[in-house]
């Protein structure tokens, strides 16, 4: 999720519709209410102002709570993959980018990812988005096509779980959430998950 004041540039809102610069506003003005006081905490009126927008125009792009979340986690997933997608990586590069990505906006806004992950994870119209995502990592498996089934699962797996078990070590333990050392970590961990079955299959 991209934080208020990084350089990151996702899209050029005086080149969109005046419709799409609202929605925007909403999203934007959403997320920093979310992290600050937690999402069963903030009203749309409070989006609302922050969005400098009326309640109605809230409303009528987010009939509820649960659709401006899912709108949110959407955004940010597509944001990650055309990024990924446009620095032309493949394989195993292209998920460890995803991720970095990942975890660059968990660290800008972890509780709203956590929240937001939470969600989709227990409401089954919610969950698109996280099938999505495995939809897309699957294509990127290094030597998909010589994987099985069973391989194919297994990995996904241990890179989906690295990832979370970074978010969930720094959460319990209360710790800052550092961008460059949770980057470095996933990286070891995946090199170490990949390197262990890759002997494991030439014993």
């Amino acid at each position: 999720m991209e934080k208020k004041n990084s350089e990151k540039k996702v899209v050029k809102p005086q080149r969109l519709r005046k419709s799409e610069r609202s929605k925007i506003r909403i999203m934007h003005a959403a997320k920093g209410l979310f992290e600050e006081q937690g999402m069963e905490h903030v009203t749309f009126n409070e989006v609302a102002e922050a969005a400098d927008v009326c309640r109605s125009t809230v409303f009528n792009y987010f009939p509820s709570s649960d659709d401006l979340m899912a709108a949110i986690y959407e955004s940010e997933i597509r944001d990650i993959h055309d990024r990924c997608d446009a620095s032309g990586l493949e394989g195993e590069e292209f998920i460890r980018q995803f991720f970095m990505h990942m975890l660059q906006d968990a660290a800008y806004y972890p509780k709203l990812m956590v929240e937001l992950t939470s969600a989709a994870l227990v409401r089954d119209e919610k969950r698109k988005s996280l099938k999505d995502i495995e939809k897309l990592l699957e294509k990127k498996l290094p030597h998909r096509e010589n994987l099985s089934k069973e391989e194919v699962e297994l990995q996904m797996i241990m890179i989906i779980g690295a990832y979370t078990g970074i978010i969930y070590h720094y959460i319990v333990n209360d710790l800052k959430f550092d961008v460059k050392k949770m980057n470095k970590q996933y990286v070891a961990i995946i090199d170490r998950l990949l390197s262990d079955e890759q002997n494991t299959k030439q014993k």
